[in-house]
């Protein structure tokens, strides 16, 4: 075998190893979400949300991006890994240090409830644990397989635990406590095997050294940072603003949100490789892009479209009927789960065609207006307003991917989009109707049978209007992905 065919080899190696953890995580995480969601309830739930979304900005800070860092400069350097491991340990260590004391000393301040503060307390664990989170070191060295061991042993871990031990309100505190601790088991399993099999982990607290690594991480970091604001923000100002029975409920509809996303992050991965490799070939850009685009939004839409049909039959399956009044808000970012999905798309272009500052900038813009519509509509529409909040800010988002991509790569790929939306909407608003028509069976099988229907006119639809082929569709995850037609 040549050594091109042994690296295609270990990427779609690597590949499989990851999507197949992500689907386990996808299950184990929408199964433990379902049951602390349904064991808690809405305060309960609420107050778990808020410390998750809080704390995650906290262990941003402390990572400040060395993990895409070490992970480039380990591919490039692989005999260095060691130096470079050891460095970006002890500066993680020093952010750990700054940042842990803030968040503690915010903790004292705010003016939050007892359980609220114990509940962030414990949460404090996670990025402890950050500082030695050394997926990095595998990842650049191309071995995925130990990281993707560790995701998926983690999720089943903390499900499993989480199925066993929560059942009511009062297991508030240990439901907080099992997910941090499932991922720092991962963590410590991980890094011991590196410091075994790959080179010893060690500490570097050289000022000059960490100084330099700071500066280097630092523009990273920052885009980071953009994305958490993004996706977390509207959270946290709720729980300041709101109830924390309000913020439960609206907790519970961005966990379905982002689930949403999987099976597209999962084609995405996919075709990261494919993009990367079409760079700076005009038209082989212009190919791959298309096909990503239109194998995303194939596997989305119908997604984004079941939920939007059925939003109080889903909810009311998944945590239970005491979350029934995020329905509307569901809704409403499903919507916005629409722009979402082709900015999946771009996101992964820029970033393989080198072009990640201006992607860093876009999720900064939109990270700002979400910040600013929060703030105003959150005191006057509650979660209905953080909802439409989102929605407007993956818009704007999705503007600026769009027009970045047109001025600067000249791409384009709407058709495939154009068609699917209503392709979409027309499967499953007959699946409502259909579910009407066979009302009189049992809830769970109407609205499994309804999906499964909905499902089947979606993809006939997308045969009919040869957006895709069959033979497309069964290679989706195969090594050699390759759309004739795609959006173009």
């Amino acid at each position: 075998m040549t050594s091109s065919e042994n690296l295609s080899a270990r990427i779609f190696d690597n590949i499989s190893a990851l999507a197949v953890a992500q689907i386990v995580t996808a299950v184990a995480g929408f199964v433990s979400t379902a049951w602390v969601a349904r064991s808690l309830g809405p305060e309960g739930y609420g107050i778990i949300g808020f410390g998750t979304a809080f704390v995650s900005y906290f262990a941003l800070f402390i990572v400040l991006g060395t993990d895409y860092y070490g992970n480039r400069e380990i591919a490039q350097n692989p005999d260095r890994a060691g130096e470079l491991a050891s460095r970006i340990i002890g500066l993680r260590f020093v952010l750990g240090v700054v940042s842990l004391s803030a968040y503690f000393l915010l903790i004292y301040l705010i003016d939050r409830s007892q359980s609220v503060k114990i509940v962030m307390a414990i949460q404090a664990i996670g990025p402890v644990f950050t500082v030695i989170a050394i997926d990095f070191i595998f990842e650049g060295r191309q071995r995925m397989r130990a990281v993707a061991l560790r995701v998926a042993g983690s999720s089943l871990l903390s499900m499993v635990c989480l199925l066993a031990l929560v059942h009511d309100p009062d297991d508030l505190f240990v439901a907080a406590a099992i997910p941090v601790l499932a991922t720092a088991l991962g963590t410590l399993w991980l890094a011991g095997l590196a410091h075994r099999q790959i080179v010893p982990i060690r500490l570097t607290f050289k000022p000059k050294i960490l100084t330099t690594l700071f500066r280097d991480c630092l523009p990273i970091a920052v885009s980071g940072m953009m994305i958490a604001l993004f996706l977390n923000i509207d959270i946290v100002m709720l729980g300041f603003m709101r109830s924390e029975a309000e913020t439960g409920l609206y907790t519970g509809m961005v966990r379905l949100y982002m689930l949403t996303f999987a099976l597209g992050n999962l084609v995405m991965t996919a075709f990261r490789p494919a993009l990367a490799a079409a760079f700076p070939e005009p038209a082989s850009m212009a190919k791959q892009y298309a096909a990503n685009v239109t194998m995303i939004a194939l596997c989305g839409f119908p997604i984004i479209a079941a939920v939007i049909a059925f939003p109080t039959e889903i909810i009311t399956l998944v945590f239970g009927a005491r979350f029934t009044g995020g329905a509307e808000a569901l809704v409403i970012l499903q919507a916005a789960a629409l722009f979402g999905y082709a900015g999946i798309a771009a996101t992964a272009a820029l970033v393989a065609w080198h072009d990640q500052i201006a992607q860093m900038w876009f999720h900064a813009i939109a990270a700002a207006v979400n910040i600013a519509l929060n703030i105003y509509l959150i005191p006057r529409y509650g979660i209905e307003g953080a909802a439409w909040a989102t929605l407007l800010a993956q818009l704007v988002l999705l503007t600026c991917f769009a027009a970045r991509l047109q001025v600067n790569f000249t791409i384009g790929a709407w058709r495939s989009l154009a068609i699917l939306i209503p392709c979409a909407a027309l499967a499953f608003w007959l699946a409502r109707e259909f579910a009407a028509f066979i009302s009189a069976w049992p809830e769970i099988l109407v609205l499994f049978v309804s999906l499964a229907v909905g499902s089947a006119i979606y993809i006939a639809l997308a045969l009919l209007c040869r957006i895709v082929t069959w033979a497309e569709i069964t290679k989706l995850f195969s090594e050699r992905i390759r759309l004739t037609r795609g959006g173009a």
